[in-house]
């Protein structure tokens, strides 16, 4: 009986594996091979990536204050306006040395590693970064970010698309050409056709084991791969059969990714109770990527929580441990790369869909802003 026909009967095929397996072993393909076109476009490891250059954009999600992370010292009504949640006048990291010395500003006490790199000349901030008439939405002005676009995208000859979507057609047509970690599907990513790689994380990145038929997993996941590449025989056309081969050779090259990462670290990201933080854990995985040597060019992250409408806090409270887990998390992944010899090639921003009100709300917070600035790391940052 051919392969064939033992699938219409639903009886097993060679080596125990039913039509169910080549369901649940073959489909789940599907969601991995979807990530990328169906031919032709599978990634590579580089043996060399000293001269790739890389791009992390870090999206602070719910309007990060920026006033309060990059503070006004000589604007006399910040203090005033924000009695309760100032950062206190001396208490602030001084930014008076290094390449953009300034003593107009300051920066906010939990930066401490960020103060650092900027007197090292590897951080710029860009003051003031908005549109005219912000839309204080958090999904609208997000969705405005994301496609780098406001309003119809007829009359500029584009389809509905992500600034990073577009980018990546022309630049890094590949699945892995650019990433997202950690943040679900945002819109920057959407609308290609080169259908970049979201992945929530790298470990979770492979075919489960199935605990019914836990002893013989890779010896059924073997036998799909066996059938796959005899897609005559399964009643599957080609395009889909290379498709969900594709797949299967994707989470295998992201797993030896991992395993290679772990295998020799060279960065510590912290962790809390036994869990890393998130961004630590995106940033790691990242980091992951660029190790082993993908193509990557962009990748996409973020960390959430900067609705800070209510006990936002001054130089402790909850704006300031989230600057905190990003000051750690953002030192780590600059040792990492600085280690691996790339941190000259790679590009840190840092993003939010808008910035808070000047002054502080009765419940000592700050409500939805305009403007914000946004921040630029990295080892050639022209730093300011």
């Amino acid at each position: 009986m051919t392969a064939r026909k033992t699938m219409k009967t639903g009886r097993h095929l060679p080596g125990g594996t039913t039509r169910r397996d080549i369901l649940q072993l073959g489909l789940a393909g599907m969601g991995l091979s979807a990530l990328g076109p169906l031919t032709g476009m599978l990634p590579g490891a580089r043996a060399d990536v000293a001269t790739q250059k890389f791009l992390v954009v870090i999206f602070l999600y719910g309007g990060q204050d920026g006033t309060n992370m990059l503070i006004p010292r000589t604007l006399g009504n910040y203090y005033s306006q924000r009695p309760n949640i100032q950062i206190a006048p001396g208490s602030e990291l001084s930014l008076d040395s290094g390449p953009g010395a300034t003593t107009t500003y300051g920066l906010h006490p939990k930066l401490s590693r960020m103060a650092a790199r900027y007197a090292a000349g590897e951080v710029a901030f860009v003051n003031l970064v908005g549109y005219p008439t912000a839309n204080l939405s958090h999904f609208t002005s997000q969705d405005i970010y994301s496609h780098g676009v406001r309003g119809e995208f007829a009359p500029l000859g584009l389809s509905e698309s992500g600034w990073i979507a577009r980018y990546a057609d022309l630049y890094a047509p590949t699945s892995l050409g650019a990433v997202s970690v950690g943040v679900g599907r945002p819109l920057d990513l959407v609308g290609g056709t080169s259908n970049p790689l979201l992945v929530d994380g790298l470990s979770r990145f492979k075919f489960d084991i199935d605990y019914r038929h836990r002893y013989n997993h890779q010896h059924r996941l073997d036998t799909i791969r066996e059938l796959l590449d005899g897609y005559s025989t399964t009643g599957i056309t080609s395009e889909v059969a290379e498709a969900l081969a594709q797949g299967h050779e994707l989470a295998d090259q992201v797993q030896d990714a991992v395993n290679d990462y772990v295998s020799a670290p060279l960065a510590t990201y912290q962790d809390s109770g036994g869990a890393t933080h998130s961004i630590h854990r995106y940033l790691r995985d990242i980091a992951t990527l660029v190790n082993y040597g993908f193509e990557t060019q962009v990748f996409y992250t973020g960390l959430g929580g900067f609705d800070t409408h209510s006990n936002q806090g001054g130089a402790d409270g909850r704006h300031g441990d989230l600057l905190d887990r990003l000051d750690t998390a953002l030192e780590s992944f600059a040792q990492d790369m600085s280690t691996r010899g790339v941190w000259n090639n790679t590009t840190i921003v840092l993003a939010s869909e808008f910035g808070r009100r000047n002054f502080e709300n009765g419940s000592l917070g700050t409500d939805h802003g305009g403007a914000a600035p946004f921040v630029v790391i990295g080892g050639d940052v022209n730093g300011g």
